[in-house]
């Protein structure tokens, strides 16, 4: 196991980027240091000779509202921990699947200490499903300037290690106009009781439903294990306008999720597994919202039993 031979601690963007440049490839930035710790004790990857902290960088640390060409956004710092997501107001207010996805995520002291922004830079945390359907937007310090691209397309083509520092998540506030119009979403996480491990599946979707029952920006999308999650846009698009579903539609649904859903086989479950309970679980919650039941469903952890 390599030695640490020193952490730094900057205090702004620019002095981190730098200070990770001229480490070349044996340094590593560190927020919580929670999922890090994990692949290092487990002998996944080295620990780099350099850790670069951000925990000084304070404008990474904020939950603030924001205007953008006249509508609202909710700006998450990426050092937000993920408890302090479940207790911040305006995230319970405007986003409770993503208290929910919190919620789920390992245990209390990995939550007090654990950051949004690393579960993201993971590629396969549990808020990344959440943050597809909200369309989230990610900015990065790319060591000049702040650019930003939409988490879907982060997600596209990964890469972890590129230098760039995950500052902020942005997540658009929707107003849903129109008298009866319901916004419905949920969160839903089937995972193992024994120990700290990835889920086995999460899956999120939202969707507006108007006064007479018709579908509206659907988006779903799955992820679970080590798989970067992804939108079920074939489901999506099956949903997209409908005001009733008769049983051959949602078993067209159904088949489509086992389809679409591609996850990988791990030690407890198969793929196929895997593909059986996204598509059940999202068959359930769709089929409760279109009775009118649970229209804003929070969800929470189920546990496998078999595989």
């Amino acid at each position: 196991m390599t030695r640490i031979q020193q952490v730094w601690f900057p205090k702004t963007l620019e002095e981190a980027y730098k200070r990770y440049l001229s480490c070349e490839e044996n340094g590593s930035y560190v927020s919580g240091g929670t999922w890090l710790r994990t692949i290092w004790e487990a002998d996944h990857k080295t620990i780099p000779p350099h850790l670069i902290s951000l925990e000084n960088i304070t404008e990474m640390s904020a939950i603030t509202i924001e205007e953008e060409k006249g509508d609202e956004v909710l700006v998450i710092g990426s050092l937000v921990t993920l408890n302090q997501c479940l207790k911040n107001t305006l995230i319970q207010k405007y986003f409770p699947s993503l208290i929910t996805a919190c919620k789920q995520i390992a245990a209390p002291s990995i939550r007090n200490q654990g950051t949004l922004g690393g579960n993201i830079r993971t590629t396969f945390g549990d808020t990344l499903p959440v943050f597809l359907v909200l369309r989230g937007q990610l900015t990065w310090f790319n060591g000049t300037s702040i650019e930003r691209e939409s988490v879907q397309n982060w997600l596209a083509n990964p890469v972890p290690s590129d230098g760039r520092i995950l500052v902020n998540i942005i997540l658009p506030i929707k107003k849903h106009s129109g008298e009866g119009n319901k916004y419905f979403s949920f969160y839903k996480k089937v995972g193992r009781r024994e120990i700290f491990i990835p889920s086995l599946v999460t899956v999120a979707g939202s969707a507006i439903k108007g006064r007479d029952g018709t579908l509206e920006e659907v988006v779903l999308a799955a992820g679970g294990g080590v798989m970067v999650p992804k939108r079920l846009s074939n489901v999506e698009e099956l949903l997209q306008g409908t005001n009733a579903l008769t049983k051959e539609q949602l078993s067209l649904i159904y088949e489509t999720c086992l389809m679409e859903y591609e996850p990988q086989a791990d030690v407890f479950a198969t793929a196929f597994y895997k593909k059986k309970v996204a598509a059940n679980l999202i068959f359930s919650e769709w089929f409760q919202m279109m009775k009118g039941e649970n229209d804003q469903i929070e969800g929470g952890t189920l546990y496998a039993t078999e595989s």
